[in-house]
């Protein structure tokens, strides 16, 4: 019995031992994440976006456009960015939306949407390969039959459970149909599409700030081509995410620039931020993305001259090599070169999302502490919200926790 008892107790200190020797790693890991990266900005050209954000406290707008790929899409970055930003200066509205969902994981936080029916072109995938016409959220939906959208209000959570006015974005078009639009099941408002040209079209309902949801059906009678919508209040901060699934630097290219700038004229932004290069892996020269992201850049200060500008590294990835290890691609550090050189030589501010996680080798630590996905490409929701905390600190100097 002794024996037993000794043997036994042997076992547990043994396991105990070993579960010790598993968590270091672990605890090795959190202990070398970054608490903090600072953004590269020498002109102080984010003077003016950070004004924007006191003048947010006393009644105004601070409107940010973040466009990126499928890392934005599903709004993990910019979905607590825009949480933590508008606790600190103010709940301006979720901003746009797309109607449905043109990905399955197109799923906004602090907001409900949802819809049917609709076909989608984009700059990634046009059902018209001379279509250019895509604007704010280089994406556009599209329906001759009937099609349904909803944009609503948070039920619960920090922000997003108040708005006062709804915005939807829309295109004119010859022989277009026209769509109901209903404020909380009220009288409906029938908006024609028709036009003469292929132009921009708004239309604004203002509503009494508190909860509220917009419905948007399609009357079956032409074409109707829909942007999205915006969901604003009168004064806050309002985040943008616009990300493209699978979108290289040279997608963004296709799009019109004048539907662009008409949007961004119609509703002035006053910081953009630029993060893709994580998809390019086909082949593509690293100064090839870094040329074509320096003509994005030089579009959307055309169209939104008063606007800051930050450019963001891609975050980093894994790979296996042939020998069984796991590090990070070489194309990425590139692209983190490239993006830091087009930041500096277009008088934009940059920040590094890539040496925010550590740099190369880190998203195997991350993956480890649950903040890197199996993927190997893209961040957790946890991976995400880290990077957005360390974003903020590094735009406002507020604390990262």
């Amino acid at each position: 019995m002794v024996d037993a008892r000794r043997a036994t107790g042997a076992l547990l200190t043994t396991l105990s031992l070993l579960a010790l020797l598993c968590a270091l790693p672990t605890r090795a890991h959190a202990q070398a994440l970054p608490e903090a990266q600072p953004i590269v900005d020498p002109h102080d050209v984010l003077a003016s976006f950070r004004a924007s954000l006191v003048r947010a406290r006393t009644g105004a707008v601070s409107r940010i456009l973040y466009v990126g790929d499928s890392a934005v899409v599903g709004d993990g970055l910019t979905g607590e960015l825009r949480r933590r930003l508008q606790a600190r200066y103010g709940d301006g509205g979720h901003g746009f939306l797309m109607p449905g969902r043109p990905w399955p994981w197109y799923i906004h936080q602090n907001v409900r949407h949802d819809g049917a029916g609709w076909d989608y072109t984009s700059i990634i995938h046009a059902l018209d390969p001379t279509e250019h016409l895509f604007g704010l959220p280089f994406v556009r939906a599209t329906s001759a039959a009937r099609a349904t959208a909803t944009w609503s209000t948070a039920q619960n959570g920090p922000v997003g459970q108040r708005v006062s006015r709804f915005e939807v974005l829309y295109l004119k078009q010859p022989g277009g149909g026209s769509f109901r639009l209903r404020v909380d099941g009220g009288a409906p408002r029938s908006v024609p599409t028709a036009g003469p040209t292929r132009a921009a079209g708004y239309e604004l309902l203002q509503v009494p700030d508190g909860p509220h949801e917009l419905a948007l059906e399609t009357a079956a009678d032409g074409p109707v081509d829909v942007f999205g919508a915006t969901l604003e209040r009168a004064s806050g901060v309002v985040v943008d995410a616009i990300g493209i699934n699978g979108a290289h630097s040279m997608h963004f290219l296709y799009a019109d620039p004048a539907m662009l700038e008409e949007h961004l004229r119609h509703r002035p932004i006053d910081l953009f931020a630029v993060q893709i290069g994580t998809n390019m892996s086909t082949g593509l020269r690293p100064t090839t993305h870094g040329n074509r992201l320096a003509t994005l850049v030089r579009r959307l200060k055309a169209a939104a001259p008063g606007a800051a500008c930050l450019l963001v590294s891609p975050p980093d990835r894994a790979r296996r090599n042939p020998d069984g290890t796991e590090g990070t691609p070489s194309y990425i550090p590139a692209i983190v070169a490239q993006t830091e050189r087009v930041a500096r030589e277009n008088g934009c501010a940059y920040w590094s999302a890539y040496d925010a996680m550590g740099g190369s080798g880190s998203f195997v630590r991350w993956r480890a502490l649950a903040l890197g996905a199996t993927d190997d490409s893209h961040l957790t929701r946890a991976g995400y919200a880290r990077i957005a905390r360390l974003l903020d600190h590094a735009l406002t100097g507020d604390s990262a926790e």
